[in-house]
């Protein structure tokens, strides 16, 4: 996997995520525990594991010596909690069985599988809102043991860390914006009469209410998320009395609900929709080197398998992705050794005869040649076109004038093809200017065609060749003109169509496939819409060679909307669109 996988698995808000193993998740969705298998890409069990509650935790024991076959999972939200026994058979077919439903005088902020020695078995730790922690039998839900914080407060938050009675650890996330690590000091009977446990260390940075901890795989390090949109980190061995974080992390746009410590990454989700990856060396934490979107508002749940290969969200709208960590790698800027830096030579060193310096010059846009002729070309401010050989050459010596315009200057939109043969500029005049490098690479082919009746906004190649390319562009007007080009020593230009836009509607990208006979724009308001191409458009569009001009209408046609998803990205702009075919 090599990327991300989203799917929406249910109508209701996946508020709880967990893998049982490094290929299966378990995913909370109002009152449903689901099993979904990232390999097939499928839901493969699904089951009622708690009575009128959402699932917020989901806690998997995975001692097969001792269960076999088979995995114990608590599922817990509100004042309820469940064990759900997971069966996974060598023949790849899974099924649940839900074992007992219990209910706690006390909402549950955290839950967590721990060993009592007294008695050879495993019990169930569960922190509660008002600070307390109880022990309960899997079996019976009786209560064993219980203790009370000396800090009596409200919880948002909590976590576990320890796998016996004995080495038990609790951070607790306050309402008065601290994280407080106690031990507790668990006592049979009634938990009103239970003697207060001390706080080892009392971490205070935050400026909100705290609502995710979580402990490094260690228990050295205990990671915080807010109200005030920061994750910040803590080493509670060395400083246990330090009251600073060894990080703070900013980027998230509102607040964050969870986060991860992996080995090398920390992980963060948040009301903004995103989930944030942030670089980890052991206590060193530092920026940011992912971001991944998943939705419009509220990723509510994280979790990564034990290989901490896959990581998976879940979010408000129903959707879960699995993210691969493997390509957060080589996204980092390291250093400024892994960056070019090229100076832009003088005005005097460029600008032709007669042409007048002006007060504050600068590129207006670029764009990269092909990759067999890694070229750079700029266009100033001043209408003067640019051209950098190679990418290496970092000094002002290694740009040359390539032509001056002065219909570029003060105003210029760009695209490139991907391949970078290809870069149409916009003008302000509604002409397109078509740059193509000649054979040889010495000089620049051009074309330019007035084709709009306003400035030009917004331009998008699609390609389904290597030598002929549609062209789609849109003015201020909202007029999109979608046109064929081809480059074959010369620029060949046909304009085949005009398609209209809804309302106030404006293109952000656009694709068009001669196979499928659609073309699809995305807009910058997160909208998608489609158009069915007519027959004698797909002929030409899908011919090799320039169609005798005859055989195109005298006049433009006209392309109506067939069929249009206004806010299938929310409110995000559709950045992308790509015809994907398949044989079946």
């Amino acid at each position: 996997m090599t990327g991300s996988l989203s799917l929406r698995l249910s109508h209701l808000p996946v508020t709880a995520v967990e893998f049982i193993t490094d290929t299966v998740v378990l995913v909370g969705s109002g009152a449903s525990l689901i099993t979904y298998d990232t390999q097939t890409r499928s839901k493969v069990a699904e089951i009622a594991a708690l009575s009128n509650a959402r699932i917020h935790g989901i806690i998997c024991l995975k001692d097969k010596q001792l269960l076999g076959n088979g995995y114990r999972v608590i599922a817990f939200g509100s004042k309820g909690w469940s064990i759900v026994r997971v069966c996974i058979y060598s023949d790849d077919k899974l099924s649940m069985e839900l074992e007992q439903q219990y209910l706690t005088r006390d909402w549950i902020k955290a839950a967590h599988w721990v060993y009592d020695s007294n008695v050879d078995c495993w019990m169930v730790a569960l922190a509660l809102a008002h600070n307390r922690v109880i022990i309960c039998d899997p079996n019976s839900g009786a209560v064993v043991s219980c203790a009370q914080c000396e800090e009596h407060c409200i919880l948002y938050a909590a976590a576990f860390f320890g796998k016996t009675l004995e080495t038990l650890v609790v951070a607790s996330g306050t309402v008065f914006n601290q994280v407080l690590i106690w031990n507790p000091n668990l006592q049979a009977g009634d938990i009103d009469q239970c003697v207060d446990s001390p706080i080892a260390s009392r971490l205070c940075a935050h400026d909100g209410v705290v609502f995710g901890v979580q402990f490094s795989r260690e228990g050295d390090l205990v990671a915080s998320v807010s109200d005030d949109r920061t994750l910040r980190v803590w080493n509670i061995k060395e400083a246990p009395c330090d009251n600073q974080p060894i990080a703070t992390l900013f980027g998230h746009q509102a607040r964050v609900w969870k986060c991860l410590v992996l080995s090398k990454y920390l992980v963060s989700a948040s009301e903004d929709g995103t989930c944030r990856v942030w670089c980890r060396n052991g206590n060193a934490v530092g920026e940011a080197v992912d971001s991944w979107k998943q939705c419009r508002k509220n990723v509510w749940s994280l979790a990564a398998n034990a290989s901490e290969t896959l990581v998976v969200s879940g979010a408000a709208d129903g959707s879960i992705c699995v993210w691969a960590v493997d390509v957060v790698s080589g996204k980092r800027v390291s250093s400024n050794e892994d960056l070019i830096a090229s100076e832009i030579p003088t005005q005097a060193e460029y600008l032709p005869e007669g042409v007048a310096p002006r007060a504050a010059e600068h590129i207006r846009s670029f764009a990269l040649g092909p990759s067999s002729n890694p070229d750079t070309f700029a266009i100033m401010d001043s209408g003067c076109v640019l051209r950098k050989r190679g990418t290496l050459l970092s000094d002002s010596k290694a740009w040359v004038l390539m032509f001056y315009m002065p219909e570029l200057a003060g105003y210029s939109m760009v695209c490139s093809t991907l391949d970078g043969s290809l870069t149409a500029v916009g003008l302000r005049d509604g002409s397109v200017l078509l740059l193509a490098m000649s054979p040889n690479n010495d000089s620049v082919i051009r074309h330019i065609k007035r084709i709009h009746g306003t400035s030009v906004s917004q331009l998008a190649f699609s390609a389904e060749s290597e030598s002929a390319y549609d062209l789609i562009t849109m003015g201020t007007d909202r007029r999109v003109i979608w046109s064929r080009i081809r480059v074959s020593g010369q620029i060949s230009w046909d304009v085949l169509a005009e398609l209209r836009l809804p309302g106030r509607t404006r293109m952000a990208t656009a694709a068009v496939s001669s196979v499928a006979g659609w073309m699809a724009i995305g807009s910058q308001n997160g909208g998608l819409y489609v158009y069915d191409l007519p027959l004698y458009l797909r002929r030409l569009a899908s011919t090799t060679h320039t169609a005798a001009h005859e055989e195109l209408p005298a006049e433009v046609p006209v392309l109506e909307l067939s069929a249009h998803w206004g806010k299938i990205h929310g409110e995000c702009e559709t950045t992308s669109v790509v015809f994907k075919t398949w044989s079946p």
